[in-house]
């Protein structure tokens, strides 16, 4: 999903959003973030926080 976004400008809670989606997982968002930012760095793609 990380390396098929094109825009080079990605958020946490957009790309949380579009893994549930897919994949229809149930774990929580702090988990998901978490392996969002370590598969984010490992392709050397910049991911956004959201503010809230």
């Amino acid at each position: 999903m990380l390396a098929e976004r094109g825009d080079g400008l990605l958020s946490v809670g957009q790309l949380i959003a579009l893994l549930r989606e897919r994949t229809g997982t149930d774990r929580s968002d702090a988990d998901l973030a978490a392996l969002i930012a370590k598969k984010a760095a490992y392709l050397g793609i910049t991911v956004l926080p959201d503010h809230k």
